[in-house]
């Protein structure tokens, strides 16, 4: 049985937003709102795995892999809609906009992987589909955010001086029956092969919709994992495309009989740590008898 925990998040704002600081034309209305999109989500699994041998003729032998989750949903929350304009004049300026989102402080559920594996020669092949079944209902304090803001006066210089607020808003949250919300499946390549005490991997990575920690946009990671000390396995890895563009990855696992810990941390931005623009951090734990 294997534990993990997963925060993710994918938001997206419209071009004018990054616009506005380099300055407005006059007689100009900036679209801020329309094309925005947040939705994030935190939770927990307990993992149980289970693989099957298949012999097949003219085939040395296709390996079948399903992982079963128990899902602890810890929160969610997403835009359902927003809108907002600012609209620049010859003389004085204007904004209003509005959001409507929905969230929820906890949840349950489950999500099925589904894979299959070949070897050949000194190489392991594989396909699998992450999150290939999912459901997850959160039903601990749904709500509902709606928010309206408006200038009450027409934005010049003169009114910003003589105001300590220009800039109104109107707010209401509402209790909402649980919903429903399903986990983005991903489709995963590998292949793997070993050199001595080193294991040497090549994975793809494609998601179907943009959503948190996932995209459309390809992915491709190479790594090797050197086992010369065996209860302390390093590792080593770079990225390429996805949401990270580039990346480097170092990492390690501890192997105490039947219990397992993996730690891993990722440079974003850069193949070389100190020239990364983030970090991240995983971290996991698993029985394993």
């Amino acid at each position: 049985m294997t534990f993990s925990g997963v925060v993710a998040s994918d938001v997206r704002l419209c071009k004018d937003y990054f616009d506005l600081p380099d300055g407005w034309e006059e007689n100009h209305r900036y679209d801020l709102g329309n094309n925005n999109h947040a939705e994030a989500w935190g939770y927990s699994t307990a993992t149980i795995s289970w693989a099957h041998v298949v012999k097949l003729p003219k085939i040395q032998k296709i390996i079948l892999g399903v992982n079963f989750h128990y899902i602890l949903g810890l929160g969610y929350g997403k835009v359902l809609r927003s809108w907002g304009t600012f609209y620049s004049g010859e003389y004085a300026d204007f904004t209003e906009g509005g959001i409507k989102a929905r969230m929820a402080q906890g949840g349950t559920g489950f999500a099925m992987d589904f894979g299959v594996a070949r070897e050949y020669h000194n190489w392991t092949f594989s396909l699998a589909f992450s999150n290939l079944i999912s459901h997850i209902t959160w039903k601990r304090k749904p709500q509902e955010f709606e928010a309206y803001f408006y200038s009450t006066e027409v934005l010049t210089v003169y009114s910003i001086a003589e105001n300590d607020s220009i800039i109104e808003s109107d707010e209401s949250t509402k209790d909402i029956s649980s919903f429903s919300t399903k986990l983005p499946v991903e489709l995963r390549l590998g292949a793997a092969t070993t050199w001595k005490e080193i294991l040497i991997s090549l994975d793809y990575h494609q998601g179907f919709r943009e959503r948190p920690g996932v995209t459309t946009r390809p992915y491709l990671a190479v790594g090797s994992e050197f086992s010369y000390i065996g209860f302390l396995p390093l590792r080593l890895g770079l990225g390429f495309g996805g949401d990270h563009k580039i990346l480097s990855a170092l990492g390690f696992g501890l192997k105490l009989g039947f219990f397992h810990f993996d730690y891993g941390i990722n440079f974003n931005g850069a193949l070389w740590p100190t020239h990364a623009k983030a970090l991240s951090m995983a971290v996991s734990s698993s029985l394993r008898f």
